[in-house]
């Protein structure tokens, strides 16, 4: 199994953001899109789950 890098794994994050039509995900931090993206899995729409994830 290959480790990804780091800057591979923002771009994955990034990537998955974007496909779930957070707005603003390349402007987001890791943790950010993290927090984003367990929010949507939550049931969260995008726009709260980035305006939440970024307010903290």
């Amino acid at each position: 199994m290959v480790e990804m890098s780091e800057a591979e794994r923002l771009q994955d994050l990034r990537r998955r953001a974007a496909a779930a039509g957070v707005p603003g995900s390349a402007e987001m931090t890791p943790d950010e899109l993290r927090e984003a993206l367990g929010k949507m899995a939550k049931g969260a729409d995008a726009e709260t789950a980035k305006r939440e994830a970024v307010e903290q």
